[in-house]
C-alpha cells in the first residue's frame, strides 16, 4: 500500500440470537446472527435465511403447512449460523492475531501456500464450498426425512440437490433449471412405465400446484427429463428407482427408493395436512411425464 484514501471503524459484534423465532415474529439476517465481515459471509446468510422461511410462510399464508413446520426454520438455520460464526471468528482472528507466529505465517506462509492448495481440484472445491455456503446441511427434523425403502446412494435428505446435465426434448437443460419454480418439486426417477398412473392420478389431484413432478430416465419420452448416459441417475443414486422430494430453497425434504408413492403420501399428509382450497386451472397442470 502507497496511499490510503480513506477508512472507517466497524464495530464488530459476535452474537447469535437465542431463538430465531417467537409466535409471529421471526428473525433474519443481521437480526438474528451478527458477525465480522471476515469471509464475506454476511450477505448469503441472510439470503439463505430468507430462502428457508420462505416457502414455509407461503404454506403458512395459504394455511396448508403442518404448525410445527414453521419451527424447523429455527432447527435448521440457527445451528447453521453458530458454525458461521465459528467460521467468521477463524478467519478474523487469523487476519488480525498479533501472535509473533501467526503474523509470520501469514505474511511469509500464505502467499505461497494458498495459491498452491488451490491448484488442486480438492483444496479449492473445499474452499469454494465453504465460501458458498453451499456445506450447509440440514441432516434432521419433519423437513429433512429419509424415507422407506431407503435410499442408499445420492445426496441425503436435508443436503443441497446437486446440479447436473438433462435433456427435455433434445434441448439441453441444467436440472436446477428445470426445477427453478416456486413450488415443491418430485423426482421420480426411473423407466416412465414403472409408476403406478393411479397413484399418480391422486397425486396429483391432491396437491394441485404445489408440487410439480418431474420425471427422470435414460430414454426419451414427451416431456420427461431425459438422462441420455445415466451420469444423473447415477449421482442422484437413482439407477434403480428413486424419489426425490426437493423443496423451494433447492434441498432434499424427503427421498426413498423404488417406484411405491405410499411412504411419500404418509409423509406429505404430515407435512400437508390440508389440501390446497383451489386447484390449478384446467389445461395448465404444472406436471412433466
Amino acid at each position: 500500500m502507497r496511499e490510503v484514501a480513506w477508512t472507517a471503524e466497524i464495530p464488530l459484534q459476535h452474537r447469535l440470537a437465542a431463538a430465531f423465532r417467537s409466535g409471529r415474529v421471526f428473525l433474519a439476517g443481521d437480526a438474528a446472527h451478527t458477525h465480522s465481515p471476515a469471509a464475506a459471509q454476511g450477505m448469503n446468510t441472510g439470503i439463505q435465511d430468507a430462502c428457508n422461511l420462505g416457502w414455509k410462510l407461503a404454506l403458512a399464508a395459504r394455511d396448508l403447512g403442518a404448525a410445527s413446520l414453521l419451527d424447523t426454520y429455527d432447527a435448521e438455520r440457527r445451528p447453521a449460523a453458530r458454525a458461521l460464526l465459528a467460521l467468521t471468528h477463524l478467519a478474523f482472528w487469523i487476519e488480525t492475531a498479533d501472535n509473533p507466529l501467526i503474523r509470520r505465517a501469514r505474511a511469509a506462509l500464505a502467499p505461497f501456500a494458498v495459491p498452491l492448495g488451490l491448484r488442486f481440484t480438492r483444496p479449492r472445491a473445499l474452499a469454494f464450498r465453504t465460501v458458498s455456503q453451499l456445506w450447509v446441511r440440514y441432516p434432521r427434523g419433519p423437513a429433512a426425512v429419509e424415507g422407506q425403502p431407503r435410499l442408499r446412494g445420492g445426496p441425503k435428505a436435508g443436503h443441497r440437490l446437486p446440479d447436473a446435465q438433462v435433456l427435455r426434448g433434445q434441448v439441453p437443460h441444467r436440472l436446477h433449471e428445470a426445477l427453478a419454480t416456486p413450488a415443491l418439486q418430485l423426482l421420480l426417477c426411473g423407466p416412465p412405465s414403472a409408476w403406478d398412473s393411479q397413484q399418480l392420478a391422486q397425486f396429483r389431484k391432491r396437491y394441485g400446484d404445489l408440487v410439480v413432478l418431474h420425471r427422470v430416465g435414460t430414454h426419451p419420452a414427451h416431456g420427461a427429463l431425459y438422462d441420455p448416459s445415466g451420469a444423473t441417475l447415477a449421482r442422484l443414486g437413482a439407477r434403480n428407482g428413486a424419489q426425490y422430494l426437493v423443496r423451494p430453497d433447492g434441498y432434499v425434504g424427503y427421498r426413498c427408493a423404488g417406484f411405491d408413492l405410499a411412504d411419500l403420501q404418509r409423509h406429505m399428509t404430515r407435512w400437508l395436512p390440508r389440501m390446497p382450497s383451489s386447484a390449478p386451472p384446467q389445461g395448465r397442470v404444472p406436471v412433466t411425464q
